[in-house]
Protein backbone atom coordinates (compact mmCIF):
# COMPACT_ATOMS: atom_id res chain seq x y z
CA UNK A 1 0.00 0.00 0.00
CA UNK A 2 2.35 3.03 -1.27
CA UNK A 3 1.29 6.45 0.04
CA UNK A 4 3.20 9.63 -0.11
CA UNK A 5 2.93 10.73 2.94
CA UNK A 6 5.95 11.64 5.72
CA UNK A 7 6.11 9.40 8.88
CA UNK A 8 4.93 12.81 10.53
CA UNK A 9 1.57 13.12 8.66
CA UNK A 10 0.79 9.46 9.02
CA UNK A 11 1.10 9.58 12.56
CA UNK A 12 -0.79 12.51 13.01
CA UNK A 13 -3.48 11.08 10.88
CA UNK A 14 -3.42 7.93 12.82
CA UNK A 15 -3.94 9.51 16.16
CA UNK A 16 -7.21 11.60 14.51
CA UNK A 17 -8.57 8.24 13.18
CA UNK A 18 -7.89 6.62 16.49
CA UNK A 19 -9.92 9.09 18.20
CA UNK A 20 -12.51 9.95 16.04
CA UNK A 21 -13.63 5.95 16.56
CA UNK A 22 -12.27 5.65 19.92
CA UNK A 23 -15.36 8.42 20.53
CA UNK A 24 -17.57 6.39 17.99
CA UNK A 25 -16.71 3.32 20.28
CA UNK A 26 -17.31 4.95 23.59
CA UNK A 27 -20.90 6.47 22.68
CA UNK A 28 -22.11 3.14 22.31
CA UNK A 29 -24.63 1.96 24.78
CA UNK A 30 -22.97 -1.10 26.41
CA UNK A 31 -26.52 -3.11 26.16
CA UNK A 32 -25.44 -2.53 22.18
CA UNK A 33 -22.15 -4.04 22.65
CA UNK A 34 -23.54 -7.22 23.96
CA UNK A 35 -25.39 -8.76 21.23
CA UNK A 36 -22.28 -7.78 18.33
CA UNK A 37 -20.11 -8.90 20.98
CA UNK A 38 -21.72 -12.74 21.32
CA UNK A 39 -21.72 -12.62 17.51
CA UNK A 40 -18.37 -11.93 17.40
CA UNK A 41 -17.17 -14.58 19.57
CA UNK A 42 -19.74 -17.25 18.01
CA UNK A 43 -18.07 -16.10 14.74
CA UNK A 44 -14.54 -17.05 15.95
CA UNK A 45 -15.62 -20.10 17.31
CA UNK A 46 -16.93 -21.82 14.63
CA UNK A 47 -13.23 -21.09 11.95
CA UNK A 48 -11.00 -23.78 11.70
CA UNK A 49 -8.36 -22.63 12.47
CA UNK A 50 -9.89 -22.09 16.22
CA UNK A 51 -11.40 -25.78 16.36
CA UNK A 52 -7.18 -26.37 15.27
CA UNK A 53 -5.59 -24.45 17.85
CA UNK A 54 -4.82 -25.75 21.20
CA UNK A 55 -3.68 -21.83 22.58
CA UNK A 56 -6.18 -19.43 22.83
CA UNK A 57 -4.41 -16.33 23.61
CA UNK A 58 -7.37 -13.52 24.76
CA UNK A 59 -7.56 -10.15 25.80
CA UNK A 60 -9.17 -8.32 28.91
CA UNK A 61 -11.92 -5.94 26.86
CA UNK A 62 -11.51 -2.81 28.63
CA UNK A 63 -13.78 -0.06 28.67
CA UNK A 64 -15.86 0.21 25.03
CA UNK A 65 -13.69 -3.14 23.54
CA UNK A 66 -15.66 -6.02 22.31
CA UNK A 67 -16.17 -8.54 24.86
CA UNK A 68 -14.16 -11.54 25.11
CA UNK A 69 -15.96 -13.28 27.99
CA UNK A 70 -18.31 -15.98 25.72
CA UNK A 71 -14.94 -16.49 23.97
CA UNK A 72 -13.14 -17.50 27.06
CA UNK A 73 -16.15 -19.71 28.62
CA UNK A 74 -16.81 -21.35 25.28
CA UNK A 75 -12.64 -21.99 24.89
CA UNK A 76 -12.81 -23.23 28.20
CA UNK A 77 -15.50 -25.43 27.35
CA UNK A 78 -13.99 -26.94 24.35
CA UNK A 79 -10.38 -27.84 26.46
CA UNK A 80 -8.68 -25.35 24.94
CA UNK A 81 -5.64 -23.84 27.43
CA UNK A 82 -5.79 -20.35 27.45
CA UNK A 83 -3.73 -17.19 28.40
CA UNK A 84 -3.99 -13.94 28.95
CA UNK A 85 -1.27 -11.37 29.18
CA UNK A 86 0.36 -9.49 31.54
CA UNK A 87 2.18 -6.13 31.08
CA UNK A 88 5.74 -6.24 31.99
CA UNK A 89 8.28 -3.52 31.81
CA UNK A 90 7.14 -2.52 28.31
CA UNK A 91 6.06 -6.28 27.09
CA UNK A 92 3.35 -8.77 26.82
CA UNK A 93 3.94 -11.92 28.50
CA UNK A 94 0.68 -14.46 27.93
CA UNK A 95 -0.16 -16.39 31.15
CA UNK A 96 -2.04 -19.44 31.42
CA UNK A 97 -5.39 -18.81 33.44
CA UNK A 98 -7.85 -21.70 34.62
CA UNK A 99 -10.75 -19.03 35.28
CA UNK A 100 -11.38 -15.62 35.92
CA UNK A 101 -11.13 -15.76 39.73
CA UNK A 102 -7.21 -16.23 38.61
CA UNK A 103 -6.93 -12.66 37.46
CA UNK A 104 -6.94 -8.98 39.64
CA UNK A 105 -6.28 -5.63 38.04
CA UNK A 106 -2.77 -4.50 36.62
CA UNK A 107 -1.96 -2.29 34.00
CA UNK A 108 -4.61 0.73 33.41
CA UNK A 109 -7.18 -1.35 35.63
CA UNK A 110 -6.84 -3.62 32.82
CA UNK A 111 -7.58 -7.50 34.07
CA UNK A 112 -4.33 -9.42 34.41
CA UNK A 113 -3.49 -13.30 35.33
CA UNK A 114 -1.83 -13.59 39.10
CA UNK A 115 0.58 -16.05 40.21
CA UNK A 116 3.22 -18.02 38.68
CA UNK A 117 1.28 -19.68 36.02
CA UNK A 118 2.68 -21.46 33.05
CA UNK A 119 3.71 -18.90 30.48
CA UNK A 120 2.96 -18.70 26.52
CA UNK A 121 6.36 -19.72 24.53
CA UNK A 122 5.70 -20.03 21.38
CA UNK A 123 3.92 -23.12 20.85
CA UNK A 124 2.34 -23.80 17.41
CA UNK A 125 -1.27 -24.27 17.06
CA UNK A 126 -1.92 -20.93 18.71
CA UNK A 127 -4.12 -18.28 17.89
CA UNK A 128 -4.12 -14.57 19.52
CA UNK A 129 -7.45 -12.56 20.10
CA UNK A 130 -6.29 -8.85 18.92
CA UNK A 131 -7.98 -5.27 20.31
CA UNK A 132 -7.53 -2.30 18.75
CA UNK A 133 -8.85 1.35 18.05
CA UNK A 134 -9.23 0.90 14.51
CA UNK A 135 -8.68 -1.77 11.88
CA UNK A 136 -8.22 -1.52 8.06
CA UNK A 137 -9.68 -4.16 5.82
CA UNK A 138 -5.73 -5.22 4.71
CA UNK A 139 -5.51 -6.41 8.74
CA UNK A 140 -3.71 -3.03 9.57
CA UNK A 141 -4.77 -2.13 13.01
CA UNK A 142 -4.07 1.23 15.16
CA UNK A 143 -3.90 0.58 18.89
CA UNK A 144 -3.56 2.71 21.73
CA UNK A 145 -0.11 3.84 21.46
CA UNK A 146 2.01 1.60 23.46
CA UNK A 147 3.19 -0.72 20.92
CA UNK A 148 2.87 -3.63 23.13
CA UNK A 149 0.73 -6.10 20.31
CA UNK A 150 3.45 -4.76 17.83
CA UNK A 151 6.19 -5.88 19.44
CA UNK A 152 4.56 -8.78 20.51
CA UNK A 153 3.39 -9.93 17.05
CA UNK A 154 6.74 -9.11 15.59
CA UNK A 155 8.80 -12.16 17.74
CA UNK A 156 5.76 -14.78 16.63
CA UNK A 157 5.23 -13.89 12.83
CA UNK A 158 3.39 -17.35 12.53
CA UNK A 159 1.15 -17.08 15.38
CA UNK A 160 -2.21 -16.71 13.65
CA UNK A 161 -3.13 -13.51 14.49
CA UNK A 162 -7.39 -11.99 14.54
CA UNK A 163 -8.20 -8.86 15.19
CA UNK A 164 -12.12 -8.16 16.63
CA UNK A 165 -13.49 -5.60 16.80
CA UNK A 166 -17.31 -3.75 15.77
CA UNK A 167 -18.09 -3.05 12.55
CA UNK A 168 -18.01 0.66 12.03
CA UNK A 169 -14.55 0.25 13.78
CA UNK A 170 -13.29 -1.07 9.91
CA UNK A 171 -11.68 1.84 8.03
CA UNK A 172 -9.92 1.92 4.90
CA UNK A 173 -8.65 5.50 6.17
CA UNK A 174 -6.14 4.06 8.15
CA UNK A 175 -2.51 3.79 5.69
CA UNK A 176 -0.39 1.76 7.50
CA UNK A 177 3.49 2.86 8.16
CA UNK A 178 6.32 0.71 7.17
CA UNK A 179 6.77 -1.36 10.68
CA UNK A 180 3.10 -2.08 10.82
CA UNK A 181 2.34 -5.33 10.63
CA UNK A 182 -0.99 -6.91 9.19
CA UNK A 183 -2.94 -9.35 11.02
CA UNK A 184 -4.10 -12.19 9.41
CA UNK A 185 -7.91 -12.37 9.95
CA UNK A 186 -10.38 -9.75 11.22
CA UNK A 187 -13.65 -10.29 12.23
CA UNK A 188 -16.87 -8.38 13.39
CA UNK A 189 -20.37 -9.00 13.84
CA UNK A 190 -20.79 -8.77 10.05
CA UNK A 191 -17.62 -8.91 8.04
CA UNK A 192 -14.87 -11.21 7.94
CA UNK A 193 -11.21 -9.72 6.40
CA UNK A 194 -8.89 -12.45 5.37
CA UNK A 195 -5.73 -11.88 3.60
CA UNK A 196 -5.23 -14.26 0.49
CA UNK A 197 -1.91 -15.57 1.67
CA UNK A 198 -3.00 -17.08 4.87
CA UNK A 199 -6.12 -18.78 3.81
Amino acid sequence: MANNNTGDDLHAKKLLLRKKHLLERNAMDKGKRAEPSSIISNRIVALDRFKESENILLYSNYGSEADTGLLQEKSEKLGKKIFYPKVQGEEMIFYKITSLTSMAEGYKGILEPVGDTDVWKGETNSMIIVPGAVFHPKGYRIGYGKGFYDRFLSKYPKLFSVGICFSNQVDEALIPEAFDIPLHLIVTEKERYEQNEFK
